[in-house]
Protein backbone atom coordinates (compact mmCIF):
# COMPACT_ATOMS: atom_id res chain seq x y z
CA UNK A 1 0.00 0.00 0.00
CA UNK A 2 1.30 3.43 -0.97
CA UNK A 3 1.11 6.25 1.57
CA UNK A 4 0.12 9.79 0.65
CA UNK A 5 1.11 12.18 3.42
CA UNK A 6 -0.64 15.56 3.53
CA UNK A 7 -0.24 18.80 5.44
CA UNK A 8 -3.61 20.43 4.66
CA UNK A 9 -3.60 24.20 4.31
CA UNK A 10 -4.27 26.76 1.60
CA UNK A 11 -0.89 25.52 0.35
CA UNK A 12 -1.17 21.78 1.01
CA UNK A 13 2.10 19.91 1.39
CA UNK A 14 2.21 16.38 -0.01
CA UNK A 15 4.68 13.50 -0.04
CA UNK A 16 4.47 10.04 -1.58
CA UNK A 17 6.92 7.39 -2.74
CA UNK A 18 6.50 6.36 -6.37
CA UNK A 19 8.47 3.94 -8.54
CA UNK A 20 10.53 6.99 -9.55
CA UNK A 21 11.36 7.80 -5.90
CA UNK A 22 10.15 10.29 -3.33
CA UNK A 23 7.72 12.86 -4.72
CA UNK A 24 6.94 15.92 -2.64
CA UNK A 25 5.74 19.43 -3.11
CA UNK A 26 2.89 21.77 -2.37
CA UNK A 27 -0.49 22.16 -4.02
CA UNK A 28 -1.51 25.80 -4.13
CA UNK A 29 -5.21 25.88 -3.32
CA UNK A 30 -5.38 29.67 -2.98
CA UNK A 31 -8.02 31.56 -4.86
CA UNK A 32 -7.61 34.81 -6.71
CA UNK A 33 -8.47 37.99 -4.92
CA UNK A 34 -8.30 39.24 -1.39
CA UNK A 35 -10.76 36.81 0.20
CA UNK A 36 -10.41 33.05 0.22
CA UNK A 37 -13.30 31.14 -1.29
CA UNK A 38 -13.45 27.87 0.64
CA UNK A 39 -15.53 26.13 -1.99
CA UNK A 40 -12.96 26.84 -4.70
CA UNK A 41 -10.10 25.79 -2.43
CA UNK A 42 -11.84 22.50 -1.66
CA UNK A 43 -12.46 21.82 -5.36
CA UNK A 44 -8.80 22.49 -6.20
CA UNK A 45 -7.72 20.08 -3.50
CA UNK A 46 -10.20 17.44 -4.66
CA UNK A 47 -8.90 17.64 -8.25
CA UNK A 48 -5.37 16.97 -7.01
CA UNK A 49 -6.51 14.09 -4.83
CA UNK A 50 -8.35 12.57 -7.80
CA UNK A 51 -5.16 12.70 -9.90
CA UNK A 52 -3.19 10.88 -7.20
CA UNK A 53 -5.95 8.31 -6.68
CA UNK A 54 -6.15 7.57 -10.43
CA UNK A 55 -2.38 7.08 -10.62
CA UNK A 56 -2.15 5.10 -7.36
CA UNK A 57 -5.49 3.56 -6.34
CA UNK A 58 -3.80 1.62 -3.51
CA UNK A 59 -3.10 4.70 -1.37
CA UNK A 60 -3.56 5.27 2.33
CA UNK A 61 -3.82 8.92 3.39
CA UNK A 62 -2.08 10.16 6.52
CA UNK A 63 -2.54 13.83 7.28
CA UNK A 64 -1.29 16.41 9.70
CA UNK A 65 -3.60 16.96 12.64
CA UNK A 66 -3.29 20.64 13.34
CA UNK A 67 -4.21 22.07 16.72
CA UNK A 68 -5.96 25.31 15.85
CA UNK A 69 -7.34 27.84 18.28
CA UNK A 70 -10.79 29.10 17.35
CA UNK A 71 -9.54 32.67 17.28
CA UNK A 72 -7.20 32.01 14.34
CA UNK A 73 -8.49 32.98 10.91
CA UNK A 74 -7.03 29.73 9.63
CA UNK A 75 -9.40 27.44 11.61
CA UNK A 76 -12.24 27.44 9.03
CA UNK A 77 -9.82 26.83 6.14
CA UNK A 78 -8.08 23.93 7.90
CA UNK A 79 -11.40 22.43 8.97
CA UNK A 80 -12.84 22.63 5.45
CA UNK A 81 -9.75 21.16 3.76
CA UNK A 82 -9.39 18.37 6.33
CA UNK A 83 -13.08 17.59 5.91
CA UNK A 84 -12.66 17.51 2.13
CA UNK A 85 -9.80 15.03 2.46
CA UNK A 86 -11.81 12.78 4.79
CA UNK A 87 -14.86 12.99 2.52
CA UNK A 88 -12.73 12.07 -0.50
CA UNK A 89 -11.19 9.11 1.35
CA UNK A 90 -14.60 7.90 2.53
CA UNK A 91 -16.11 8.18 -0.96
CA UNK A 92 -13.28 6.11 -2.49
CA UNK A 93 -12.85 3.62 0.37
CA UNK A 94 -9.36 4.92 1.16
CA UNK A 95 -7.95 4.32 4.64
CA UNK A 96 -7.06 7.58 6.36
CA UNK A 97 -5.37 8.61 9.57
CA UNK A 98 -4.18 11.79 11.19
CA UNK A 99 -1.04 12.41 13.19
CA UNK A 100 -0.13 15.18 15.60
CA UNK A 101 2.98 17.30 15.08
CA UNK A 102 4.56 15.99 18.28
CA UNK A 103 3.92 12.38 17.23
CA UNK A 104 5.55 12.54 13.78
CA UNK A 105 8.44 14.71 14.95
CA UNK A 106 9.27 12.33 17.80
CA UNK A 107 8.94 9.30 15.51
CA UNK A 108 11.52 10.55 13.00
CA UNK A 109 14.06 11.58 15.64
CA UNK A 110 13.39 15.30 16.00
CA UNK A 111 12.50 15.31 19.69
CA UNK A 112 15.02 17.40 21.59
CA UNK A 113 16.76 18.84 18.53
CA UNK A 114 16.98 22.62 18.59
CA UNK A 115 17.90 25.34 16.14
CA UNK A 116 18.26 28.92 17.40
CA UNK A 117 16.89 27.82 20.77
CA UNK A 118 13.60 26.59 19.31
CA UNK A 119 12.41 23.00 19.39
CA UNK A 120 10.87 21.19 16.40
CA UNK A 121 9.44 24.14 14.47
CA UNK A 122 10.01 24.60 10.74
CA UNK A 123 13.43 26.10 11.39
CA UNK A 124 14.33 22.70 12.91
CA UNK A 125 12.45 20.13 10.85
CA UNK A 126 13.09 21.58 7.37
CA UNK A 127 16.93 21.38 7.52
CA UNK A 128 16.70 18.06 9.42
CA UNK A 129 14.54 16.47 6.71
CA UNK A 130 16.58 17.93 3.85
CA UNK A 131 19.61 16.16 5.31
CA UNK A 132 17.80 12.93 6.27
CA UNK A 133 16.14 12.53 2.85
CA UNK A 134 19.18 13.74 0.86
CA UNK A 135 17.06 16.42 -0.80
CA UNK A 136 19.09 18.97 -2.79
CA UNK A 137 19.16 22.17 -0.72
CA UNK A 138 18.48 24.22 -3.86
CA UNK A 139 15.04 22.59 -4.17
CA UNK A 140 14.03 23.81 -0.71
CA UNK A 141 16.02 26.98 -0.01
CA UNK A 142 16.46 30.11 -2.11
CA UNK A 143 19.95 31.62 -2.62
CA UNK A 144 19.52 33.70 0.56
CA UNK A 145 18.89 30.56 2.64
CA UNK A 146 15.17 31.16 3.14
CA UNK A 147 12.69 28.33 2.62
CA UNK A 148 10.96 28.60 -0.76
CA UNK A 149 7.17 29.08 -0.81
CA UNK A 150 5.34 25.82 -0.12
CA UNK A 151 8.45 23.85 0.79
CA UNK A 152 7.84 24.14 4.54
CA UNK A 153 4.52 22.36 3.94
CA UNK A 154 6.19 19.81 1.64
CA UNK A 155 8.84 19.00 4.24
CA UNK A 156 6.15 18.59 6.93
CA UNK A 157 4.43 16.10 4.62
CA UNK A 158 7.76 14.28 4.17
CA UNK A 159 8.07 14.02 7.96
CA UNK A 160 4.55 12.64 8.18
CA UNK A 161 5.40 10.14 5.43
CA UNK A 162 8.49 8.91 7.29
CA UNK A 163 6.40 8.48 10.44
CA UNK A 164 3.64 6.62 8.56
CA UNK A 165 6.21 4.30 6.99
CA UNK A 166 7.32 3.27 10.49
CA UNK A 167 3.69 2.41 11.31
CA UNK A 168 2.54 0.80 8.07
CA UNK A 169 5.77 -0.20 6.35
CA UNK A 170 7.80 1.33 3.57
CA UNK A 171 5.54 2.67 0.82
CA UNK A 172 7.88 2.52 -2.18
Amino acid sequence: MRILALDPASTTGFACRTPQGLRYGAWDCHTDGKHQNLGTMMLRLEVRLERVFKAYPDIRVVMFERVVRATYNFAPIYGALSGEILKFCNRHGIASDSVSPAEWRKSIGLKGKQVAGKDSGPQTYVPFLVEKLHVPRTEIFNPKGKVKPGMEDAMAACGILLHAETLYGYSG
